[in-house]
């Protein structure tokens, strides 16, 4: 909770048009255009610069639409929508802004992606804002693992009872807990803390059940305390 808060709070500050390009559109600037407010919203984005519509109706900013967002008061649209700029009917717009151009680091991605992949990678993907497809992602750390969309739910049904059943309940609570406050404190502190827990946990119901499993040479079968 301390730490999603903390997120929350350096994200508001962020100013997402620094760098940009913004170019503003009201209500009378939509019907004062020909067609009114009874054009696509394609056609009103169309009177910006660099912006081209293709022959099936999408959008291009700067010859590239994949990149292109849709956001309502502020609030990111779904791709569905984002894709075609046709399904927002203009009359209903009292003011709306398109920002093109070099944008920062967005939402404290500064902050998270050298803390995931390593300085060197993360200044290399936020300098050149290339796509990363899933495979390069997973190379670099970012991603667990990657599957065909069929497999998905199983691959994560299997991950989940592999920790259900291998790892001690509360070896995972704690581990989880120390992920989250190590990335604010230093490490004698973190060091500090894991030998005072190693001593805690041991001779914990928990700890003698994996030093049995593990002198029978057998899975330790956490799983089975949840069953009936």
């Amino acid at each position: 909770m301390v730490t999603a808060q903390h997120l929350n709070e350096e994200r508001s500050r962020i100013d997402t048009q620094t760098g940009a390009s913004t170019y503003t559109f009201n209500a009378s600037d939509i019907q004062s255009a020909p067609g009114g407010d009874n054009v696509q919203l394609n056609q009103v984005m169309l009177q910006v610069p660099d912006a081209a519509q293709d022959s099936f109706g999408q959008l291009h900013i700067r010859g590239d639409h994949n990149g292109l967002q849709f956001r309502l008061n502020g609030v990111i649209l779904p791709d569905g929508i984002s894709v075609f700029g046709q399904t927002l009917p203009p009359r209903m717009i009292a003011s709306m802004k398109l920002i093109t151009g070099s944008l920062p680091a967005e939402y404290g991605l500064s902050w998270i992606l050298p803390r995931l992949i390593g300085y060197g990678r993360a200044a290399e993907w936020l300098f050149s804002s290339r796509v990363v497809l899933s495979e390069e992602a997973q190379a670099m750390g970012l991603l667990h693992s990657v599957h065909p969309p069929e497999e998905v739910l199983e691959a994560t049904l299997a991950y989940a009872r592999a920790l259900v059943d291998e790892a001690a309940p509360s070896s995972l609570r704690t581990a989880k807990r120390q992920l989250t406050w190590d990335l604010f404190r230093p490490l004698a502190e973190s060091a500090a803390e894991a030998s005072r827990l190693v001593e805690d946990m041991i001779g914990s119901d928990d700890y003698r059940q994996g030093i049995k499993a593990l002198i029978e040479k057998r899975p330790p079968g956490f799983a089975e305390r949840y069953k009936g």
